[in-house]
């Protein structure tokens, strides 16, 4: 028995659906915002800044339980600033939030950003981050607007970027200690020759434990690892350089490993293979220099995660190329969609190509609502691929057309896209996935009645409700 399918009344729930949920979820993230208990306190502690103006944070010495006291800083990048840290972490839950001393005013800040400040102060002096969550003023949506630009040129400047991923666990006191033992002695094959094939396999499995974390997800760490001059990696008080374990994860990447398939039997050799979806990343990462190309973010880091839509863009808007940058408006008040769709026009406009329409159809359902209300030529955002992309490398971009002629036409909104196509077949009918119940070992006839829904229905009327290019090549596949 089937149901019958009315595709008018499958449209009209889905609209029904989404002007009834979009709304609410929106007003939840505005009163979860953790800027709303600092809303009046905020207006005494920040005042305006200047041209190039930066805040930064003074943290004051004290032990692990003592209260936590900072004070705010004025500078300029114009001028020579202040020699400072930068803080790279993730901001966690807005959930109960902990009261800091800023200014000598009581401020509210999140769980995971207090314990990152008590492990990043020392106990006989102050030292002075910039950390965004405290140096912008998260309460003035124009401020914001000026400072993700500046962004960029602050972790450029930071003396280091000191990337905090949490206390430590069993696994990563292992790891630290052989990260320490490369910071002094940099040959990686003479500390694994010291290594058993036990103690081998366990470092192995530590590395790819810590390159699961969080953090390693996050779509704002991107430009401000890429951008550090000096990148220091932090687990509770332990700190030691990126490239220590740049080079650990180069050393291990093919190394074999003695194994023992039975006791006493004869030694068989093994190569690990990685255990985290972050490890093609964190190599892509580590070849991205300071400006990253389009087909870099499509297929290298459209999947990074974070807490706000519009972030999915502007946590690369530093490292998109100039031309990328002219048609992205930096501006919080902007509906997230209008900043996604600039960011995908200008990249369509730009590269002169449409690699980035065929994302979607590789990529999960997303759970947020907020994604299915962008055109559906729109790549979903922090959203895991199915399979790897379809150009074997993430260097340049491709240019598929060489005269002046436009690849694509825009609406005056932005949302529909036209291209010229070329006729290459027509479906005439479509059929189910699944084999008929009643005839499950038979071969499935085009032409077969039962194969349609409902009796006054066409078959061809399937294709009515195929509303997205993903699910139009999953049909043709069929075939």
């Amino acid at each position: 028995m089937y149901r019958t399918w009315n595709p008018r009344i499958l449209e009209k729930r889905k609209i029904t659906r989404r002007a009834v949920i979009r709304p609410e979820t929106r007003l939840e993230s505005l009163m979860s915002s953790p800027a709303a208990p600092n809303l009046e306190v905020s207006k005494k502690i920040f005042s305006a800044l200047p041209e190039k103006g930066i805040r930064l944070i003074i943290i004051h010495p004290g032990s692990y339980s003592d209260h936590i006291r900072c004070d705010i800083r004025l500078a300029t990048l114009a001028d020579s600033p202040p020699p400072y840290y930068a803080l790279s972490h993730v901001w966690g839950s807005d959930h109960n939030p902990e009261q800091i001393r800023l200014n000598g005013e009581n401020f509210d800040i999140r769980k995971n950003l207090a314990k990152t400040l008590r492990q990043l102060r020392r106990g006989d002096k102050a030292v002075v981050f910039w950390i965004d969550a405290l140096c912008i003023n998260q309460c003035d949506e124009d401020e914001k607007r000026v400072q993700i630009p500046l962004i960029g040129d602050i972790y450029k400047e930071a003396e280091k970027v000191v990337a905090f991923l949490g206390d430590h666990d069993a696994s990563s006191r292992l790891l630290f200690k052989v990260l320490q033992g490369l910071e002094r002695q940099v040959n990686i094959g003479y500390i694994l020759m010291r290594l058993g094939s036990e103690d081998l396999a366990s470092i192995k499995d530590a590395t790819y434990t810590f390159l699961a974390r969080e953090y390693w997800s996050r779509a704002w760490i991107v430009q401000e690892l890429i951008l550090g001059r000096d990148r220091r990696i932090q687990c509770s008080t332990d700190e030691v350089s990126f490239s220590a374990l740049q080079t650990l994860l180069d050393g291990l990447a093919g190394w074999p490993v003695v194994m023992k398939l039975s006791p006493g039997g004869p030694d068989r050799y093994a190569a690990l293979s990685p255990s985290t979806r972050w490890h093609p990343r964190f190599q892509q990462l580590l070849k991205t220099g300071s400006t990253l190309s389009t087909n870099g973010f499509l297929d290298g880091f459209l999947d990074s995660r974070c807490s706000y839509p519009q972030d999915h863009i502007y946590a690369f808007y530093n490292l998109f190329p100039e031309e990328i940058k002219s048609y992205i408006e930096v501006n919080v008040k902007k509906e997230p969609e209008e900043i996604i769709c600039q960011a995908a026009q200008g990249i369509i406009k730009e590269t002169r190509s449409l690699h980035i329409i065929t994302l979607r159809g590789r990529q999960m359902r997303p759970v947020d609502l907020w994604q299915y209300n962008l055109p559906s030529w729109c790549p979903f955002f922090g959203v895991e691929f199915l399979n790897d992309p379809i150009l074997p490398e993430f260097s340049g971009d491709p240019i598929y057309l060489s005269n002046d002629e436009p690849i694509a036409k825009f609406s005056k909104d932005g949302k529909r896209l036209e291209v010229k196509g070329v006729m290459i077949g027509q479906i005439c009918t479509t059929v189910f996935r699944n084999p008929l119940a009643s005839r499950p070992f038979e071969d499935i006839d085009f032409k077969d009645e039962e194969l349609i829904p409902s009796g006054n229905m066409p078959a061809n009327a399937f294709t009515s409700s195929y509303h997205d290019l993903s699910t139009m090549l999953n049909c043709l596949r069929l075939f």
